[in-house]
């Protein structure tokens, strides 16, 4: 795999790392066959973890390996209890074990007193209920690859006494190298302070430029890099214009039965806020559409409404595009579009996009934002066929029953008779 390959993905929030593990997946599959070992460094929280992995089979993924780092010790000594066959009563208690060995082994007064307290309490009122939950949820999604042995906790020590691993990459680096099947390495970049409050004081920490490194030299590898704040403006600054769209625009041509009823116009260069960016700056981007046109129709059906509907749908946006500016529709999480009315609202807006901003220009117009979110705008996980029978063909079956309805009633007033002269 090279840099410029689709399956470097760069992302920060955990909806996208979900998504774009799917994508990896896809990519990696086409010419690398079905199977794939997911690598996670540092551990994930176990609801997250499940998350990701459910964007790929259950019966393709060849291995789960995680390399938890000292602040997940909730998570990985849950994993673990569940791996080994324990229950979540068994779970709760040592989670309450390991936090007060934890707090102890600081040796300040401080944590001495927290463990103290820790101590007097019951696992089962602190953990318990959590840890049931937990494990229905691993079961349920994970009992099969547990009972096929492929999932692995990677700790340095036995299994007796396991200790985080101080030397993280080197080890993902190397399942990496050695998999015999395509790895998906799911990373994260942490700046100094982040590092050592995750890893502590003793872990070797890695570079943005060494997990650029060691993929590349795995031809048959994914990576999908999750940064914290300043190391992912550094990550975008070395790798992301590679990814600068060919083209800032795409026409999108909606068709119905051969006939061309509309057109959609996404302008992606506005999800890219340049190199030297913040990241809220880039979470506040969007892809922009810049207009939607319907065909005129003579029975009244506003087609311009339906096509403005269907350019809320990302795979839409996604189509759009071209392979270097598709990345930008995986890094953000919706569009939006503006309008300029001599009214206050825009009704081909309405019920369809959740209105943003309003500006009155001096010739008395109004400049309108409007914007939609994919994760939880009301036609998430509509099909373009699906929005046609509800927008569409119903709007015109009911039309035709009022226009039968008003041509067969009769009149039951009074007839006007002429005023006799």
């Amino acid at each position: 795999m090279t840099v410029t390959d689709y399956s470097l993905l760069p992302t920060r929030v955990l909806g996208a790392v979900a998504t774009e593990t799917g994508a990896v997946y896809q990519h990696l599959t086409k010419t690398h066959g079905e199977k794939v070992h997911v690598i996670l460094t540092p551990q994930p929280r176990i609801g997250e973890m499940l998350k990701i992995l459910e964007e790929i089979p259950t019966a393709k993924l060849e291995a789960v390996t995680v390399i938890p780092a000292p602040a997940d010790l909730v998570h990985s000594t849950t994993l673990a209890e569940w791996l080994r066959g324990g229950t979540p009563t068994d779970a709760a208690q040592a989670i309450k074990t390991a936090q007060i060995e934890e707090m102890r082994a600081d040796g300040s007064t401080y944590w001495k007193a927290r463990a103290n307290y820790m101590d007097a309490q019951d696992a089962q009122d602190l953990y318990g209920e959590w840890t049931a939950q937990t494990f229905d949820a691993l079961e349920g999604m994970l009992g099969d690859l547990r009972a096929a042995d492929k999932i692995h906790i990677h700790t340095d020590g036995d299994n007796t006494a396991p200790i985080p691993t101080r030397t993280p990459f080197d080890v993902a680096a190397h399942l990496i190298q050695s998999s015999k099947v395509p790895t998906i390495t799911i990373a994260t970049v942490l700046n100094d302070a982040r590092h050592k409050s995750i890893w502590g004081e003793n872990t070797d920490r890695a570079t943005t430029s060494q997990w650029v490194e060691a993929i590349q030299q795995a031809p048959h590898s994914g990576l999908i890099l999750h940064a914290d704040a300043d190391q992912s403006v550094a990550f975008r600054k070395v790798v992301m214009h590679r990814f600068t769209p060919r083209k800032e625009a795409g026409d999108l041509f909606v068709f119905a039965d051969d006939y061309l009823i509309g057109v959609i116009n996404f302008y992606y260069q506005f999800a890219i806020p340049g190199g030297d960016a913040t990241p809220k700056a880039w979470e506040s981007c969007r892809i922009h559409v810049k207009y939607t046109y319907g065909a005129y129709t003579t029975n009244g059906l506003n087609l311009t409404k339906f096509v403005t509907i269907l350019s809320c749908l990302k795979p839409l946006a996604v189509m759009a595009s071209t392979p270097k500016s598709r990345i930008y529709t995986n890094l953000h999480k919706g569009i939006r579009t503006t309008n300029r009315t001599r009214h206050p609202e825009a009704k081909q807006m309405r019920g369809v996009m959740e209105f943003e901003t309003r500006h009155k220009e001096k010739d008395g117009t109004y400049r309108l934002s409007y914007a939609y979110d994919w994760d939880t705008g009301k036609f998430k996980g509509k099909t373009p066929q699906e929005l046609w029978v509800k927008h569409v063909t119903q709007w015109v079956s009911a039309q035709n029953t009022h226009n039968s309805q008003s041509n067969t009633k009769r009149s039951s007033g009074r007839r006007r008779r002429g005023r006799k002269k």
